[in-house]
């Protein structure tokens, strides 16, 4: 009786031992699946998103947007610290124009922030900015004359140094 018990209890222990290998398995396979299911949805995902800027770019490369549309569109891009650090041909592929047109206008922009941060605004010539004249029509104006902050101020490049009939 004892013998037929321990019998049983050792086929016992091996049985639970086979069906533990077998939810080992089972549970590996199961990481494995869950694992390759997790990259296809990521790989899925890529491809979404590379279909969707591909259409986009289709979408503004075929459809009818002025100089002045794309212009804007670039500039906001490299004004934006976001997408500022993009390379140039990104940009364009973004905005359906050429890299040499979004270069140029990086460089435009690298000027014009040199000039604004490094040349202090000189007051020229008559108008808003007072030139410590009477005005012609009658007295002086009392106290100093401030400049009308209604217009945003014209930045103009230019490589003009000094008046035309000076120049090399």
């Amino acid at each position: 009786l004892v013998q037929g018990l321990r019998r049983q209890v050792r086929d016992l222990e091996l049985e639970v031992a086979g069906l533990k290998r077998q939810l080992e398995k089972s549970n590996g396979d199961m990481e494995r699946q869950r694992e390759e299911a997790d990259r296809w949805r990521g790989l899925a995902r890529e491809t979404a998103e590379k279909l969707w800027d591909l259409g986009k770019a289709l979408e503004r490369k075929h459809s009818r947007h002025t100089s002045l549309d794309k212009r804007r569109a670039i500039l906001d891009l490299l004004q934006d610290p976001g997408s500022a650090l993009l390379a140039d041909h990104e940009i364009a592929r973004r905005v359906g124009t050429s890299p040499k047109l979004v270069a140029h206008w990086r460089r435009r922009l690298a000027i014009v922030g040199r000039k604004i941060r490094l040349l202090p605004v000189v007051p020229r010539g008559r108008g808003l900015w007072g030139g410590g004249r009477p005005a012609r029509g009658g007295a002086a104006l009392e106290g100093k004359r401030q400049r009308w902050m209604g217009y945003p101020v014209a930045v103009i490049i230019s490589d003009r140094s000094g008046p035309p009939g000076k120049r090399s």
